[in-house]
């Protein structure tokens, strides 16, 4: 007879296995990679080549999408997009847990002022509307790390946009971080008088790897739970950032761009606007749902 998994990931693993929305939420999340990856193979325009013959045409055979004001093909930019959207989450992604991580981990070990400082830095953070606070920080860095990029010869990697997506790395990691810091610290608390943390004390294990090798591994379930449930949000605030002219700008595709592009033809021509305005909500939905499934899949309690 065949042994059942007893672990925590494997019993989590059978779970997340059985469940519908998993699946679901996994589809969409692989089918936006297939489309980061395979940009250039799978979109049938460039999403930078201009058609003043093609100027705003609803959706046919040959623009799936439509075409916007410039006679972009928008089903192109939209593929290109989606390449753009998994490059922001990556980095944000990394950066905020490799933030979240080290200072949760130093404030709980070390306590006294490194806690006092790193959670009112949370307080800060927590003190402003996550979205408004990134409007913020993109307004305020764009125009000096523009003028930084002049100032040091970097002229044509400015007008490349290299500068949008470094501002807004800056602005959804800066906002990204704190939430994280916060459960760590919390998990770290608990678990730092447990026998095994007194018994590496004991024997003069460095605090550098009593942080790296017995707390962080023993408190990375939840940091992968609340990770997983904030991807789509991620994504929905880079398109909220390059709707309003503070995140990635055209040529660059981005589906915020994007949906600003087609937001003016509403009126008159809404099918414009559907297919971008309908492929992000599926996108930030399947990571969502998929989110859902991790929290479930992992909880303890269950």
């Amino acid at each position: 007879m065949r042994k059942q998994p007893t672990s925590l990931w494997g019993l989590a693993g059978r779970r997340l296995l059985h469940n519908r929305m998993a699946w679901l939420g996994l589809a969409i999340v692989a089918a936006m990679v297939v489309c980061s990856l395979f940009a250039p193979w799978l979109a049938p325009y460039s999403p930078r080549t201009q058609n003043l013959d093609a100027v705003e045409r609803m959706p046919s055979l040959a623009h799936i999408m439509g075409s916007d004001s410039l006679g972009r093909d928008i089903f192109s930019r939209m593929i290109y997009g989606a390449r753009t959207s998994l490059v922001v989450l990556l980095v944000v992604v990394v950066s905020s847990v490799s933030i979240g991580l080290a200072a949760g981990a130093a404030a709980a070990y070390f306590g006294g002022w490194v806690d006092t400082l790193v959670m009112r830095t949370v307080d800060v953070l927590f003190a402003f509307p996550g979205t408004l606070f990134a409007l913020f920080v993109s307004a305020t860095i764009k125009q000096g790390v523009l003028e930084w990029m002049k100032q040091n010869g970097l002229t044509d990697v400015a007008r490349s946009g290299i500068a949008d997506y470094v501002v807004v790395f800056g602005a959804l990691s800066l906002i990204g971080w704190g939430g994280l810091a916060r459960l760590v610290r919390g998990q770290v608390l608990s678990l730092r008088e447990r026998d095994f943390v007194l018994a590496a004390q004991a024997i003069g294990v460095p605090n550098r790897l009593i942080i790296l090798r017995h707390l962080l591994p023993n408190a990375l379930t939840p940091v992968i739970v609340a990770v997983s449930l904030s991807m789509g949000g991620i994504i929905l605030s880079e398109a909220t950032l390059s709707f309003l002219g503070l995140g990635i700008q055209p040529p660059n595709a981005s589906w915020g761009s994007v949906i600003y592009e087609t937001y003016s033809f509403w009126r008159t021509k809404p099918f414009l606007m559907f297919g971008p305005g309908l492929t992000l909500a599926a996108v930030v939905l399947g990571f969502n749902w998929l989110g859902d499934a991790m929290s479930d899949a992992l909880n303890p309690r269950r």
